[in-house]
């Protein structure tokens, strides 16, 4: 490749710094097509005055410092033949490999159309190297819009693609280099014609349960004055060439259906493209159930759940409500936790609304949340604690007598830990930790602290249960003053974490 005068003088300069024991300085290696530089030093302290050189291919020069390009690969005897001014002459002969080139080279492995929009261009790579000596060690490849591709690790056989973004005539440049720095190039032209972008959007609305209107229009796009054609192909219907772009084309069905639609766009160049739909219509009756995890659940102590499901198939929305309030869930499955203030002990109706366009349908299912509820009062004075005077802990519950069954528990590290439980309404010990009625009465030797009490109540019939837990907390910074009565005594503040 043909170098500028800038390369020239540094090259001849490079000559001067090497080879310095010879007096014709040059690069024993040079590749095809690059520039060979030729130049004679006297070592004797003599003037040149001529020089002849014959470059072994049949081409000479009379340049003193001289350079030539070989244009094929081999092995030359390069022959100087210099005149001094004092009219003596000397020959000097050296040789100089000439390496060939790379062979630079590609086909379309790949190329899907030439229009914009749609376009894909790519090359496989045919480059050979010269010869074993002289892998491959770099490739770049120029695609003419901007865009490029660099590698220093090229193979035989590499696929690279680009794809066009406007209208144009483009030049796909490739370079390869190899070991020895030796360089060949290969192009070739692609043109780039005016795409269309094609698009279109299907709607369906059920006007009712047993109708479905099925529209579509078009969006496709283009960025010239070309007008293009268009073919509509809707189920099996004969194709339309209107263009609907300012209005739908709509069609009506009355039965569960599935079918494609598909939307040929083509320009006045041949450019081309091509987009496809499916559409599903259900038009099977709206289902007619709400799958509950369970219908019957206790209330009970602990957080207990029930999930309630619909199948969404077909529909395009649906509601839920819970005794007329309608719930923030929007999915095709909830859970209802009784810890929610709305799933109180009773009878509670679940409702579904669901929807497909305009045809709807309403599911209600009964859930029965039982009791029963643990709740208790504590009756005491002022916060203070008189020893030996008594507590009342008394049930607000409502329970059957018959099926229903009570445990107290309490911390009161001064107590009894009574095996035998205040029962039957029949005070064994006041001093007891525990008790099994509906009340609890307990007598605290010495002030507390605090004091944790626990109820739970359980019916038998249902077998469901309930507990909760309060706490005293003794407050008092002043003594306590005697009360005449047995119920009223000075132990703390109560506070009730349900």
């Amino acid at each position: 490749m043909f170098k500028s005068i800038q390369f020239y003088c540094v090259f001849f300069l490079f000559l001067l710094a090497s080879n310095a024991s010879a007096q014709i300085k040059y690069d024993s290696q040079v590749c095809v097509n690059d520039v060979a530089g030729f130049i004679y030093v006297p070592t004797n302290g003599k003037t040149i005055q001529s020089v002849y050189w014959e470059f072994g291919d049949g081409f000479t020069s009379n340049n003193t410092n001289s350079v030539h390009i070989y244009t094929k690969k081999g092995t030359y005897s390069v022959k100087g033949s210099i005149t001094f001014t004092d009219a003596s002459t000397v020959t000097e002969t050296v040789s100089i490999d000439i390496m060939g080139l790379p062979t630079a080279n590609f086909i379309y492995d790949n190329f899907k159309d030439s229009c914009t929009n749609s376009n894909l261009v790519c090359l496989k790579d045919l480059s050979a190297p010269d010869n074993v000596n002289q892998p491959i060690v770099k490739k770049i490849i120029a695609w003419g819009d901007g865009n490029t591709y660099n590698t220093s690790s090229p193979y035989s056989g590499q696929v690279n693609c680009n794809t066009y973004y406007k209208a144009d005539k483009y030049k796909i440049f490739i370079e390869v280099t190899d070991n020895m720095g030796c360089v060949n190039t290969f192009k070739k032209y692609v043109t780039i014609k005016e795409g269309i972008h094609v698009n279109f959007q299907t709607s369906i609305d059920y006007t009712d349960c047993k109708t479905a209107k099925v529209c579509v229009q078009n969006y496709s796009y283009h960025s010239n004055s070309m007008r293009p054609t268009y073919k509509w192909t809707i189920d099996s219907l004969a194709s339309d060439t209107n263009a609907y772009k300012s209005a739908q084309k709509c069609l009506t069905y009355k039965a569960t259906k599935s079918f494609t639609i598909t939307l040929l766009g083509t320009m006045p160049n041949g450019c081309a493209e091509l987009a496809t739909r499916k559409v599903e219509i259900d038009m099977r009756p709206l289902q007619k159930d709400i799958t509950l995890s369970d219908s019957l659940i206790c209330y009970g102590s602990g957080v207990k759940m029930i999930n309630a499901k619909i199948d969404p198939a077909g529909l395009t929305n649906f509601s839920w409500f819970l005794d007329q309030k309608k719930l923030v869930y929007n999915n095709e499955s909830i859970d209802l936790f009784t810890d929610d203030s709305m799933m109180v002990p009773g009878y509670h109706y679940l409702k579904c609304i669901m929807f497909r366009g305009k045809c709807s349908t309403t599911v209600t299912k009964v859930i029965h949340v039982q009791g029963p509820v643990a709740s208790f009062e504590i009756f005491n004075f002022n916060g203070c604690v008189i020893p030996n005077k008594r507590v009342f802990f008394i049930t607000q519950s409502t329970f059957d007598p018959k099926f229903t069954s009570f445990n107290w528990t309490l911390t009161d590290p001064n107590g009894n830990n009574c095996i035998t439980n205040r029962t039957k309404n029949s005070n064994v010990s006041e001093y007891c930790n525990g008790a099994e009625d509906s009340f609890m009465v307990h007598r605290y030797r010495n002030v507390l602290d605090l004091s944790q009490i626990t109820f739970t109540i359980t019916d038998a019939k249902t077998g469901c249960s309930d507990e909760t837990t309060q706490y005293l907390v003794n407050k008092c910074s002043r003594l306590c003053q005697p009360d005449t009565t047995d119920i009223h005594i000075c132990l703390g503040d109560k506070i009730s974490l349900n």
